[in-house]
């Protein structure tokens, strides 16, 4: 629906110096938290690895 410009005008002249309104700032929780995950290391993944090979019973071969 559009807005006619007597509507618009209004909008204008109650609104704050006649700006828009603000857009909500980012809060930097999200880019701290983002900031400290790192990618495992090599050492990581193997004993992930090995530990659910040992889960499985030490089985060679696929998952399926």
């Amino acid at each position: 629906m559009r807005r006619t410009e007597h509507e618009r005008r209004l909008e204008w002249q109650n609104s704050k110096e006649g700006k828009a309104p603000a857009k909500p700032k980012k809060t930097a929780t999200k880019t701290e938290e983002k900031s400290k995950i790192t990618d495992p290391s090599h050492e990581q993944i193997a004993l992930l690895a090995q530990k659910f090979w040992a889960e499985r019973g030490w089985q060679d071969g696929y998952a399926e």
